[in-house]
């Protein structure tokens, strides 16, 4: 990689009393930020930094329900991390396009239950691979293959943020442990997309507001955002994202395409988008609803055979 270009590792932890009601992870993050910076800038926010920038709303506390996967109360205690996008934007301020900047939880240094197992030494390098392999300049893995977006996004969010459209309901759901980011005229976009949702708290906080879907399972906050965010772009080609954005599963590495399987979701593109996968490709539809290998091979997607 261009070694001109800087390269900003950023994470989040608790400080602990009096500060926050969480943990105090500030000294393991230290420690981390001693390896890290022999290859890069590592930066570590608290909900104190992110208060002292001017974003105490995105470290408030919001109520509690069962909402999250087994009613995770930290997450409610944090604002359901609506901090994230906060300290992504704060960062891209600091860089210059064409520089790099890396999100990752604190545990991300040996992140074996998502498959996310590195080394800061390998950071750099493994990030502008995940880049260019996705051909888009903010990078949010896929949770797993391909879970849809309906089974983790309250269905207030799909309706309004994702207009209600069956593609916002079915693109996957993607992970927010990590995120890689070139910056540039996208990806700031992007965030500020991301920012400004995150500012609704009837769409980030614990409550379904009168919308129900019986196939939603529990909410990922920040992430389902950042996920019906990514489908709209998908589907209006909003700086030319790809369609199989974003072409990574949660244990990405090695980097190489998805099967063809996991690219059913493309149905769901409809004809009136003049970029859509039917009018792209008429036919292209299997009986069962899965995208052929002609679509990708027309769009030039590209997969491994994995099968139906």
């Amino acid at each position: 990689m261009d070694g001109s270009r800087k390269f900003v590792h950023v994470t989040f932890g608790t400080e602990g009393a009096p500060h926050d009601q969480g943990l105090n992870l500030v000294p393991a993050l230290e420690a981390q930020r001693k390896e890290a910076e022999k290859y890069m800038t590592y930066e570590i926010y608290t909900p104190r930094r992110v208060r002292n920038a001017g974003y105490g709303w995105a470290v408030e506390p919001l109520p509690a329900t069962s909402i999250t996967h087994k009613g995770n109360k930290k997450i409610a205690e944090l604002g359901y991390h609506r901090w994230k996008a906060v300290v992504l934007s704060l960062e891209l301020e600091k860089l210059k396009d064409g520089d790099y900047l890396l999100y990752g939880d604190g545990s991300i240094q040996k992140r074996h239950e998502r498959g996310f197992h590195f080394q800061f030494s390998e950071l750099r390098d493994l990030t502008v691979e995940i880049l260019e392999h996705v051909g888009f300049d903010i990078v949010m893995p896929k949770q797993g293959h391909y879970n849809p977006i309906v089974y983790h996004v309250k269905p207030n969010v799909i309706k309004e943020l994702g207009e209600n459209h069956p593609f916002s309901r079915m693109a996957p759901i993607l992970m927010g442990g990590f995120i890689a980011i070139r910056k540039s005229r996208a990806s700031v976009q992007m965030v500020r997309e991301w920012l400004d949702a995150m500012t609704h708290t009837e769409w980030v906080d614990g409550d379904f507001h009168g919308v129900r879907d019986d196939k939603f399972k529990w909410w990922t906050p920040e992430q389902g955002i950042f996920s019906v965010i990514a489908a709209n772009w998908v589907r209006k080609r909003i700086h030319k994202i790809p369609y199989n954005y974003p072409d990574l599963p949660s244990h990405g590495y090695p980097v190489k395409p998805s099967t063809n399987w996991e690219l059913g979701h493309l149905e769901f593109l409809t004809p009136e988008n003049e970029s859509s996968f039917f009018s792209l490709c008429d036919g292209a539809v299997s009986p069962h609803g899965h995208v052929r290998n002609e679509f990708c091979r027309q769009t030039y997607i590209p997969y491994a055979d994995g099968g139906w």
